[in-house]
C-alpha cells in the first residue's frame, strides 16, 4: 500500500496530528498544480486558520510529489458534520507573486534583439536565441533573488550572482531558435511572462516547476513516454474519452513581411523628373525671406482650437494658411517669467479672409489653454518658395507604387565615386559642371512631388544646376517565405484533406536577408499546427506513480493509439476514502501545442471496467456518489 507523507513547514506531521487528509493533488502544466486536503467536525468549527500561509509538501512512499503553500479554505456541511477543505497552490504559485522587472530598466519590460538603432540596444543583449533570453531573464537579480527566496529555481548563489541548475540550463539550450525580430519578455508576474514569451515563439514547449523548486522547459516531442494497456489487470485502465479536431489545424504557414522596393534613379537628364516650379523674377532673396516668420503680433484665443492674430500691413485670403496651400504653422506664446516664453506650435487647418488686419485661424489640435497673447506665424512665400525646390515625378506607374524607405537599404555613390553612402530614405542630388552633391534633405509626396529643402540653385553654387535626381524606393512585392514552398503536409491534410494556410505578419522583417531565417520560423510554426489534436481523458483505478512527475507522454496500447505519444498535460490523484480502490488517478492527455487553461478529469465509468467498487464516497462531503469524482 503506497505510503503518503505530510510536512508543514518542513515538519512531518501525521494526518491524525493536524486532523486533516490529503483529498486531491492536481497536476498542471501551463496553470498552478494544487493541493486539497480535508478535516471533518461535528460542530462549526470558527478558527480553522492553523494551516493558512502554511508550507506543504506531500511525499509518497519518501518521494516529494508537492511542495506549496495553503492559502485557502472551504467549510460545507454534509449529513456527517463539517467538513472543511483546505486548498495550497504549488511553486509555480509562490513564485508568481513575484513581479517580472527587467535589472536594466527597472520596468515590467526586457527588449532583447533590437536594432542597433534603438534606445534600448545593447550588444550583450543582441543575437540571443530564446533560451538565452529566458536564462538571462531568469539570472537577473531582480527576479532571480525574490523567487529563491520562495524555494523556486534551484539555484547556486555566489554573492549577487544567481546560476540555474544543470536541468534548467539543459532545457534552455534546446530553445534555440533565433527569431528574426526584437524579442520582448514583459508582464505581470514573473513566471507566467516567461512562460508567454517562450509560448510566442514555441507553442509546444510546457513549462512548470518541479517540487524541489527546479524550473523546467520540455518540448513536447521530449517528453518522456510511459506505455499503458487496456484490458490488463495490472494497469487497471478504464476505457477512455477521445476528442479529434481540425478547427485550429493548417496544412501550411505563410510569413509577411514588410514591403520589398527597387531603386529607381530619376532626373532631369533621363526624363525620369520634370521642374515642378517657374523661375520668373525669382532670386535666392526670396528663399531666404520664406525662411523667416510671415506675421508677429499679438493674438486672441477665443477657443482652444481657434485664434485670431492681428498682422498690420498683411493680408491672405479664405484658407490661403491651410496646409493645402501656404502650409501655415502658428507658434502662440505667453511670457511665464521675465525673459521667458512658453511656446506651443499647431498647424493651421483653415482660416478666415484678413478683415482690418486681424484673421482667425483655426488649428489641427486643441492648445492646452487660453492664456496665449503672442504669435508668430510661419508659411510659404507663394509659389516663389518651391523655386528651384520642386519637382514631379513623370512615369504614372512608378507615382503609384512610391514608397517611404528602401528595403534593403541602397548604396549610393556619387558620379565622380569620391564617396559613397548607404541610405534608407528617397536621396535627391544636384550636379554642376564639375561635381555631383548628394542631397539627403528632400521630401516625398505619394502624388509624385519631390521638394528640395534647399534650392537645387543655391545648392549647385548660385547656378542653375547642369542636372536635377532622385534615388526614390518602389514597391515591387512584399517578403514572403511558405512552408512548404507547394502543396501541404501534416495529418490535418493527409488524413482530413486540410488545405488551410496560415498567414502571419512580420512587421520587423525588413532585410531580404533574412529570407532563411524566417523559413526556419514558418516550419517550426507549422509543426505546431499541422497535425489531427487529439484530446484524450481517463482513469486509473490506482496509484500510477509515473503520472505524478510533469513531462511525461502516454502511448495507450489496444486504444487505436499505440504509437502515438500522448503528452500528459492534467494529473487528478485522488484519496479513496472507505474505498477498495485507494487512489484514482485521472489523465488527461493532448497532442495540442499548448495547454489548455483548464482540462477537467473525465467523468468515472459506471459500466464496463468495475475495478474495486463502483460505489465512490466522496473525500469531501463523505456522501455516497454513484460513478462519480
Amino acid at each position: 500500500m503506497p505510503n503518503t507523507t505530510i510536512k508543514i513547514d518542513g515538519v512531518e506531521v501525521s494526518p491524525a496530528q493536524i486532523n486533516c487528509w490529503p483529498a486531491t493533488l492536481n497536476l498542471r502544466l501551463g496553470g498552478y498544480s494544487q493541493l486539497s486536503c480535508v478535516r471533518r467536525r461535528g460542530t462549526l468549527p470558527a478558527n480553522d486558520f492553523d494551516l493558512i500561509n502554511k508550507d506543504v509538501q506531500i511525499l509518497i512512499d519518501d518521494v516529494l510529489m508537492f511542495s506549496g503553500l495553503f492559502t485557502a479554505r472551504r467549510t460545507d456541511y454534509s449529513t456527517q458534520g463539517w467538513v472543511t477543505t483546505f486548498q495550497a497552490f504549488d511553486l509555480r504559485y509562490k513564485a508568481d507573486k513575484i513581479p517580472f522587472i527587467d535589472s536594466n530598466t527597472q520596468t515590467d519590460i526586457a527588449l532583447f534583439n533590437a536594432p542597433q538603432d534603438h534606445q534600448l540596444y545593447f550588444a550583450s543583449r543582441s543575437g540571443m536565441t530564446v533560451g538565452e533570453v529566458v536564462q538571462a531573464c531568469l539570472e537577473m537579480s531582480t527576479i532571480a533573488g525574490p523567487i529563491h527566496e520562495q524555494g523556486v529555481g534551484g539555484y547556486t548563489v555566489s554573492g549577487d550572482t544567481f546560476t540555474l541548475p544543470a536541468n534548467t540550463l539543459s532545457d534552455l539550450a534546446l530553445l534555440d531558435l533565433l527569431p528574426p525580430q526584437p524579442l520582448q519578455v514583459s508582464g505581470a508576474k514573473a513566471l507566467t511572462a516567461i512562460e508567454s514569451f517562450v509560448n510566442s515563439v514555441y507553442a509546444d514547449v510546457f513549462m512548470f516547476v518541479d517540487p524541489n523548486g527546479v524550473i523546467r522547459f520540455i518540448r513536447k516531442s521530449n517528453f518522456v513516454e510511459e506505455t499503458l494497456t487496456l484490458n490488463n489487470c495490472d494497469d487497471l485502465v478504464m476505457p477512455p474519452n477521445i476528442n479529434v479536431d481540425i478547427g485550429e489545424c493548417y496544412g501550411a504557414v505563410e510569413l509577411l513581411g514588410q514591403p520589398r522596393t527597387e531603386s529607381k534613379w530619376l532626373s532631369l537628364s533621363n526624363g525620369g523628373l520634370v521642374e515642378n516650379f517657374t523661375v520668373g523674377s525669382w532670386t535666392p532673396a526670396d528663399w531666404e525671406a520664406a525662411k523667416q516668420s510671415r506675421a508677429s503680433g499679438s493674438c486672441t484665443i477665443t477657443d482652444t482650437l481657434t485664434v485670431v492674430i492681428h498682422h498690420p500691413g498683411q493680408s491672405w485670403g479664405a484658407d490661403e494658411l491651410d496646409q493645402s496651400h501656404l502650409k501655415g504653422t502658428l507658434a502662440v506664446s505667453t511670457t511665464v517669467v521675465s525673459g521667458f516664453d512658453s511656446v506651443v506650435t499647431r498647424e493651421i487647418i483653415s482660416n478666415t479672409a484678413s478683415s482690418g488686419d486681424y484673421t482667425t485661424v483655426t488649428l489641427d489640435q486643441a492648445l492646452p489653454a487660453t492664456d496665449f497673447v503672442m504669435y508668430k506665424l510661419y508659411a510659404l512665400n507663394t509659389a516663389d518658395a518651391l523655386v528651384y525646390r520642386s519637382y514631379k515625378i513623370t512615369d504614372s506607374s512608378i507615382i503609384e507604387k512610391l514608397a517611404r524607405e528602401f528595403n534593403p537599404p541602397i548604396t549610393y555613390i556619387n558620379s565622380a565615386g569620391t564617396y559613397a553612402q548607404q541610405i534608407s530614405t528617397p536621396m535627391g542630388y544636384v550636379t554642376t559642371s564639375s561635381s555631383e552633391i548628394g542631397d539627403s534633405g528632400i521630401s516625398l509626396d505619394l502624388d509624385g512631388t519631390v521638394i528640395f529643402n534647399m534650392p537645387t540653385y543655391i545648392k549647385a553654387g548660385y547656378q542653375v544646376p547642369v542636372d536635377v535626381g532622385v534615388w526614390v524606393p518602389v514597391n515591387s512585392g512584399t517578403l514572403s517565405v511558405r512552408k512548404p514552398a507547394v502543396g501541404f503536409e501534416g495529418t490535418a491534410y493527409t488524413l482530413c484533406g486540410v488545405e488551410n494556410v496560415l498567414k502571419l505578419y512580420q512587421n520587423d522583417w525588413k532585410d531580404p536577408g533574412q529570407m532563411a531565417s524566417q523559413g526556419e520560423y514558418a516550419q517550426h510554426v507549422l509543426d505546431s499546427v499541422k497535425d489531427v489534436v487529439i484530446d484524450m481523458d481517463f482513469n486509473i483505478s490506482k496509484l500510477w506513480n509515473p503520472g505524478l512527475t510533469l513531462g511525461k507522454a502516454i502511448k495507450l496500447a489496444r486504444s487505436g493509439f499505440d504509437e502515438v505519444p500522448m503528452p500528459i498535460t492534467n494529473v487528478n490523484l485522488t484519496w479513496n476514502i472507505q474505498n477498495a480502490a485507494m487512489h484514482t488517478t485521472s489523465i488527461s492527455c493532448s497532442n495540442r501545442t499548448q495547454a489548455q487553461p483548464k482540462l477537467l478529469p473525465p467523468e468515472r465509468q459506471s459500466q464496463g471496467y468495475t475495478w474495486g467498487s463502483s460505489e465512490v464516497i466522496s473525500p469531501f462531503t463523505n456522501d455516497k456518489q454513484e460513478g462519480g469524482l
